[in-house]
């Protein structure tokens, strides 16, 4: 057979994170976890789409202004800032949406690469996101 069973088609890391989704759901299914509100859901599952196609399909994201004159770097391919209301400045993964309330390319590039004590690594990179992160020199 040319496919490969999932177990053996991801790594331990992507695994580990498939079986805390099938998790939650199968404790929603069993009513042991609330469903999340409809708003909600319909929130994340625009911005997780979003996400994937700013991701895979760069050439659909919005273009993004040059900071100071400065041109962004390319690492910010991989995700985007974000701003609260109070003015705090972060970044959102691209990868597995979670957002970080610290601003800084090398602090998005450290996630992805596998983390860090404070910020722990992502647990939905894929492998050929690495190998183009790695194409990107360090600044």
């Amino acid at each position: 057979m040319h496919i490969r069973p999932l177990g053996l088609s991801v790594s331990q890391q992507d695994r580990r994170w498939l079986w805390n989704r099938f998790s939650d759901l199968d404790q929603i299914v069993k009513g042991l976890l609330p469903l999340p509100a409809l708003d909600e859901s319909r929130q994340e599952a625009g911005t997780e789409i979003k996400d994937y196609m700013f991701l895979y399909f760069p050439e659909l994201r919005p273009a993004v202004a040059p900071v100071r004159g400065k041109p962004l770097s390319p690492v910010w391919r991989y995700g985007e800032k974000v701003r609260r209301a109070d003015g705090t400045t972060g970044f959102r993964c691209f990868s597995c949406h979670r957002v970080f309330w610290s601003s800084g390319v090398n602090r998005l590039r450290v996630h992805l690469e596998g983390g860090s004590a404070h910020q722990g690594s992502c647990p939905a990179v894929l492998p050929c996101t690495l190998e183009s992160l790695a194409r990107i020199p360090r600044a």
